[in-house]
């Protein structure tokens, strides 16, 4: 069912227009194909998620069991306490000396991409050019009224068994940038699995997930060979410098999250551990929806320090990575070279209506989801 993420024109949005807040609902998903997330977790069979909206845009708040630092009854807690404060409240209080830590990190982020953020000090360079990049994703947001943004390139994130199931002919018909798991079969397979997806002009990222000692992932990243465009979080921060050592990009993802969620309420010390980790040079995995308030600094520190940036969705509907791939718009405007991001999970959801003819009133008809609410909020 399509849902407009641009031009809405319904006559009474309880999301839009001066003088109203935010509008939200709730929905629930069956997943077609189940998704296991974490060594030891069950599969995922549904998927519960928050829409939000204002002024014409839909953005998603949808943390990842077994993954996300928030969950999605937090987010609807904070959504139903929020209706119940009075209008003119701040949604919190701000100072010079930490992030606000009251909001889930995935609501944090779905807000700040409806809405024009607080102004960041002038003497405060880093965050400012955090600040306008999220600006220049929210002008992305509202000008998509065709779907430009499905222009952005992203890496198709590949399971084992789509590795082993793909003959050599039907390898080379997809995507020219595969993502692959690596850690979770014998260092053979896995070797033999990267050699089969090698070749012609594909780019290929290996993840680590911080399974793979030293000697392990040199072989895999030779396996690779000229087509390995980073390898990401191999394994130990030591097997990260062997592999810099050795010339090979490397991909942090999780070391960004671990740090954003050791500093939430010093941003002194958060600035700090940054700009010791781009001293390397190294690509940045963003989730945005992992980073909530911290993500105009992440990305003010990794531009300024000139670290590559992928943004990366967290299994999002069609909804949040309509969203995603708007701020991966911005990152890319800042640079002048489009890069590939990791955007390929969807695996769920409405589509979008790209022309926004169809309004969303109509289009909302789907079954789980609850009537639009509206909290007093315009962030």
């Amino acid at each position: 069912m399509p849902i407009a993420n641009s031009a809405y024109d319904g006559a009474h949005d309880p999301g839009d227009g001066p003088g109203y807040g935010t509008a939200w609902c709730e929905a629930s998903w069956t997943l077609p194909t189940p998704i296991v997330v974490g060594a030891g977790n069950a599969a995922l069979t549904t998927r519960r998620c928050c829409y939000l909206r204002r002024g014409g845009v839909v953005t998603e708040a949808s943390p990842l069991p077994g993954f996300s630092p928030d969950t999605i009854d937090e987010v609807v807690d904070a959504l139903r306490r929020r209706r119940h404060e009075r209008h003119h409240e701040r949604r919190h209080e701000r100072d010079h000396d930490g992030l606000p830590a009251e909001l889930p990190p995935a609501l944090a982020f779905a807000l700040a991409m409806l809405s024009q953020p607080a102004t960041p000090a002038a003497s405060d360079p880093i965050l400012a050019l955090g600040l306008h990049i999220l600006d220049d994703a929210r002008a992305h947001l509202l000008a998509d009224a065709r779907g430009a943004l499905d222009a952005v390139a992203s890496a198709r994130l590949v399971g084992d068994g789509a590795v082993d199931d793909f003959g050599a002919d039907r390898l080379h018909k997809f995507d020219t940038c595969w993502k692959i798991k690596m850690g979770r079969r014998s260092l053979a397979e896995d070797v033999s699995r990267v050699r089969r997806v090698a070749g012609g002009a594909r780019r290929i990222r290996l993840d680590g997930n911080r399974r793979l000692d030293a000697s392990s992932a040199l072989t895999l990243a030779d396996a690779a060979g000229d087509a390995l465009d980073f390898f990401e979080e191999p394994g130990e921060p030591a097997v990260a410098e062997v592999l810099r050592q050795h010339g090979i990009p490397v991909a942090l993802d999780e070391s960004l999250d671990d740090a954003v969620a050791a500093n939430t309420c010093d941003l002194a010390a958060l600035r700090s551990l940054l700009l010791q980790f781009a001293e390397y040079r190294d690509v940045w995995i963003v989730k945005p929806a992992m980073l909530g308030d911290a993500l105009p600094l992440v990305l003010g520190v990794a531009r300024t320090m000139q670290c590559p940036i992928v943004i990366s969705s967290l299994y999002e509907s069609a909804v949040g990575l309509r969203v995603l791939r708007a701020l991966a718009a911005a990152v890319d405007d800042t640079t002048g070279q489009p890069r590939v991001h990791g955007l390929g999970t969807q695996v769920f959801g409405p589509t979008l209506d790209k022309g926004g003819a169809q309004p969303l009133k109509q289009a909302w008809d789907l079954a789980g989801a609850t009537p639009w609410e509206v909290v007093p909020w315009a962030r």
